[in-house]
């Protein structure tokens, strides 16, 4: 998923929603310079699992404030 209007590393990123959202991705510059922005999910969870995860990230970025919106 492509966050690089949320204005940070693709790393604080994920730091930041594991702290404050209680949400795991990883980063993606993990997996090479180019990925930097991105952020990687696993979409194996149950439904509701995953509804409630886009859910907590969409209230981060509303509280950080997100260039995109």
């Amino acid at each position: 998923m492509d966050f690089s209007a949320a204005g940070m590393s693709s790393g604080e990123l994920c730091v930041r929603l594991l702290d404050e959202a209680r949400v795991l991705v990883y980063p993606g510059s993990s997996f090479g310079a180019a990925g930097d922005g991105y952020v990687r999910v696993s979409l194996l969870a149950p439904t509701q699992r995953l509804v409630e995860g886009v859910d907590r990230i969409e209230g981060f970025l509303a509280r950080v404030g997100n260039p995109a919106r």
